[in-house]
């Protein structure tokens, strides 16, 4: 648990840093995030931190669509919304 945070606030400032860089820099940046995030994932898939990795995909969907990455959005943002529907209250919203 604690290698997959220490690997998700590092991602995170890559992010931050990236969007005050030019074009060029922003997307090896933001790419060097995307590898990061990608290793985090590894981590929290073995303890099943739903929550975490909820946070990550909805991240690297972000990342793809800034990098203009359209099928690897698609299939992140698939992955976001299937572990939403995963969570506890998703079977009562769900009914209403």
């Amino acid at each position: 648990m604690d290698k997959g945070r220490a690997l998700l606030l590092p991602a995170r400032c890559q992010v931050a840093t990236a969007g005050s860089q030019p074009s060029g820099q922003r997307h090896a940046g933001l790419g060097l995030a995307m590898q990061t995030l990608v290793e985090a994932v590894a981590y929290f898939s073995m303890l099943d931190c739903k929550g975490r990795l909820w946070d990550i995909h909805y991240l690297q969907a972000r990342l793809h669509h800034t990098l203009g990455q359209t099928p690897q959005c698609n299939k992140c943002d698939k992955l976001f919304h299937l572990l939403e529907l995963q969570a506890p209250g998703a079977a009562v919203a769900m009914r209403l």
